[in-house]
């Protein structure tokens, strides 16, 4: 038996995204990516203009993706999630949020967040 969940398991939301587009596992699937996204993207906007040093380099920043400068529909982010699995397979032993954060944060990444230095 597992930690997490069924439902809660990357394989489960892997397999709900490639079901047709009219099957409610789809629907779970895209329902689920864009609500981790806007979370993600979310956070990750709030981190970056946040003027706390501690929190933008804290255990909050690995939970966030930088926000993509393009727009991004569903589709893009499903496609994002699939082939993070398909690149990872070692990692479907974490949570469902965990893989598609991964998977953000892997196409997404935040750039380097400079540190007011005045020595440099």
């Amino acid at each position: 038996s597992s930690a997490v969940p069924d439902t809660q398991q990357p394989n489960y939301l892997y397999e709900s995204c490639q079901q047709a587009e009219s099957s409610r596992l789809r629907s779970f699937c895209l329902s689920y990516l864009s609500s981790v996204f806007d979370l993600a993207t979310g956070l990750g906007t709030v981190m970056a203009l946040s003027s706390d040093d501690d929190l933008r380099h804290g255990k909050a920043w690995t939970l966030s993706a930088c926000q993509p400068n393009e727009a991004v529909g569903l589709a893009t982010i499903r496609q994002v999630f699939l082939s993070w699995v398909e690149k990872h397979p070692a990692q479907l032993h974490q949570s469902s949020l965990t893989g598609v954060i991964s998977a953000l944060r892997e196409k997404w990444p935040c750039g380097a967040v400079p540190r007011n230095s005045p020595d440099k």
